[in-house]
């Protein structure tokens, strides 16, 4: 039978998930606002096309997302594999 941390352990925990994710909304935002906007103002085949590649990683399995992201942490940017910038990186997608 396995039992939970000490309290200090869950909320250590708890306060990395809230950093993670608030880190993540923050970069999702950061990216999209300009995107909208773009779209908004000055529509082209090329804002439509990104947009469009935006709404692409909802229609994908989240493993898919996952294993995609594990893959280019380990072949081309094993500094930043395991590390927040790319749990950050993987939210955003």
């Amino acid at each position: 039978m396995s039992r939970p941390g000490s309290l200090a352990e869950v909320m250590g925990a708890l306060g990395n998930s809230l950093w993670a994710a608030g880190l993540a909304a923050a970069a999702t935002t950061l990216i999209a606002v300009p995107l909208g906007l773009w779209l908004a103002r000055r529509p082209s085949v090329l804002a439509r096309g990104l947009e469009r590649a935006a709404y692409l990683a909802h229609s994908l399995p989240g493993v898919v997302i996952g294993l995609s992201v594990v893959m280019l942490g380990i072949t081309v940017l094993p500094a930043l594999y395991q590390t927040m910038w790319l749990l950050t990186l993987a939210y955003c997608a």
